[in-house]
């Protein structure tokens, strides 16, 4: 058992192509029937995530987390972000560690990592039982001006590894305030972005949105009706342009960016239990 998540789980690492260690987590089902990849969101780690994890496991889902570079327990240094294509390779090679032939797998990305997640699917072509998309940051919900995209693709230029304190957000992920207290675990999240880093992030989401006829796989995509964070139009777009012919839109009233913390998430994580067991 993990002590500093209170779950059952085995803690591990993977070396990344350019050297980095990165922390991961995996809770086991008793009777497998399919494994799950987690890539979490900005600023955010894989500690956040037990709960989501306990539920999988419940329904027969073994999962792995893992702390994307510069964030969590992993190395890096936080907020920066030296080229988009390294959270891709970390993604892969994640999976390349504890992807096993006979069992399903399926991807799940929240934010940031629902993002990764389909830029990575646009370059890498293997079997996949499914995807979760969970809030996915495929555009904002409130646009930044045009001046600040500019000044942050200079900023990159001339000073790539500055990195500053983005707004708080804590009152744009859930509802159920107690909830999100109970999963902080004192250093491991935090709120440094670099220009770079947001440059990247932002040309990842254009990328993404625009590479839904390059999904094929069976998709789930969840959104928040009132999310203040990442666009839930922007989403319902993906979802009708996606190549996949299994695919499905979940919209949960009133609920903000981080559904799977929200008031009703047993709902929430419910529909993505089934959802998978039922293509596993």
């Amino acid at each position: 058992m993990s002590e500093e998540t209170g779950q059952a789980g085995e803690e591990g690492e993977v070396t990344t192509h350019d050297g980095l260690r990165l922390h991961t987590f995996t809770r086991r089902a008793r009777t497998e029937r399919a494994h799950t990849i987690v890539t979490h969101g900005l600023g955010e780690h894989s500690g956040r995530y037990p709960h989501v994890q306990a539920h999988l496991a419940s329904v027969g889902i073994t999962t792995t987390t893992y702390d994307l570079r510069g964030h969590g327990k992993s190395q890096g240094k936080r907020g920066y972000l030296r080229r988009y294509s390294d959270f891709l390779s970390d993604l892969e090679t994640v999976r390349r560690q504890f992807a096993r032939p006979e069992v399903p797998l399926f991807l799940y990305g929240h934010s940031l990592g629902g993002q990764i997640v389909v830029n990575y699917l646009t370059l890498h072509r293997m079997p996949i039982a499914g995807v979760v998309l969970a809030s996915p940051w495929l555009d904002l919900t409130l646009q930044p001006p045009l001046w600040r995209l500019v000044l942050a693709a200079v900023a990159a230029k001339i000073y790539p590894k500055f990195t500053q304190n983005a707004p708080p957000m804590e009152q744009n992920l859930s509802r159920d305030t107690a909830f999100i207290e109970s999963l902080k675990i004192p250093g491991l999240a935090h709120r440094r972005v670099s220009a770079g880093m947001f440059a990247a992030m932002v040309l990842g989401a254009q990328r993404a949105r625009n590479s839904a006829s390059a999904i094929h796989q069976s998709l789930l995509v969840m959104h928040g009706d009132a999310d203040p964070v990442t666009c839930k139009a922007a989403s319902s777009r993906f979802v009708a342009e996606a190549a996949s012919t299994d695919k499905q839109l979940q919209l949960w009233p009133d609920m903000l960016h981080e559904t799977h913390n929200e008031l009703g998430r047993e709902d929430v994580l419910d529909r993505a239990a089934e959802w998978m067991v039922g293509r596993s």
